[in-house]
């Protein structure tokens, strides 16, 4: 019964000790991604501008896989809905300006 007791005590020691390697590893990783100077997501500024390069179809994989790591989904639902509307907006208004210039 104390062999099992004790197996089971260093089955837990070295549970806790994976365990605690671990945490050290993300909390080595989290202060290296920190020490690049990479931001962590792209501000609102940059997501329009990505959100722009999108909507005319010309992006690079590279460089839609580095935004689509870096962008803030909250930010880039917005700013997708935004540009959608003002292109909309700008079509009717240029159709308004074409047939009112071509009727009168």
């Amino acid at each position: 019964m104390s062999s099992r007791l004790c197996y089971r005590r260093d089955c837990l020691d070295n549970l806790e000790h994976c365990v605690q390697e671990l945490s050290g590893m993300t909390e080595d990783r989290k202060e290296n991604h920190t020490e690049q100077g990479e931001p962590r997501h792209y501000s609102l500024l940059q997501t329009m501008k990505a959100v722009a390069w999108g909507m005319l179809g010309i992006r690079r994989s590279k460089g839609h896989s580095e935004d689509f790591s870096r962008l803030n989904p909250l930010h880039l639902i917005v700013m997708g809905l935004v540009a959608t509307l003002v292109f909309v907006f700008a079509l009717v208004a240029a159709a308004r300006w074409f047939i009112g210039y071509f009727t009168s």
